[in-house]
């Protein structure tokens, strides 16, 4: 059973793009979460149509909390130093390591 799953919400505008974690204990994801980061809340709260141009795609659904937070971190990691990307930190989760 899953626990919920990383995901990368990307700005079809721009292609710039956030990597977050949801907990979700259903099948698929939750089509209505797009991420609560500072970039994504700029987003929803400046553009009422930001539904049509932000696309949410998961990246892995994880079995664990524990499995959640590694997941995210190293994604983020991966994706860091990349210019498109808008997280402005190694995750909430970082700091339970």
């Amino acid at each position: 059973m899953y626990i919920g799953y990383v995901y990368k919400t990307t700005n079809l505008r721009t292609q710039e793009y956030y990597i977050g974690k949801h907990k979700w204990s259903r099948e698929g994801i939750d089509n209505q979460y797009y991420g609560s980061g500072l970039w994504v809340n700029n987003i929803k709260n400046k553009y009422p149509d930001y539904r049509s141009f932000l696309k949410v795609e998961p990246i892995q659904h994880c079995c664990s909390e524990i499995e959640l937070m590694e997941t995210e971190i190293r994604y983020i990691c991966d994706h860091y130093m990349n210019p498109l990307n808008k997280n402005i930190s190694l995750g909430w989760s970082f700091k339970y390591f």
